[in-house]
C-alpha cells in the first residue's frame, strides 16, 4: 500500500488555505467570536426593522451585547497569541 506524497496534494491544499485567505469572509469563517459579532450585528438591525412592541429592545440588547461580547473575545484571543509569536 503505497501513500500518495504528490505535489498534488500540496499544491490542492495550498490553493484551499490561499482562497480563505483572500476571501472577504476569511476572517468570519474562522473565528467564532468574530461569527458571534455579526450575528449581533444581524439581530440589531433585526431589531431596528421592526421597531414596534417589546421585541426590538429585546433584540437590541441581545445583539449589542453578542457584538460587544464577540469583539471583546476576539481582541483578547488576538492580544493574548501576539506574545507567542515573538
Amino acid at each position: 500500500m503505497a501513500t500518495d506524497t504528490g505535489d498534488d496534494t500540496q499544491a490542492s491544499r495550498l490553493d484551499r488555505a490561499g482562497s480563505a485567505e483572500t476571501s472577504i469572509l476569511g476572517p468570519l469563517q474562522d473565528s467564532y467570536a468574530l461569527q458571534t459579532a455579526a450575528v449581533g450585528l444581524i439581530v440589531t438591525v433585526i431589531a431596528f426593522i421592526v421597531n414596534t412592541g417589546i421585541w426590538p429592545a429585546i433584540l437590541g440588547i441581545w445583539g449589542i451585547a453578542l457584538v460587544l461580547l464577540g469583539v471583546a473575545i476576539h481582541v483578547g484571543v488576538t492580544l493574548s497569541q501576539r506574545g507567542t509569536r515573538g
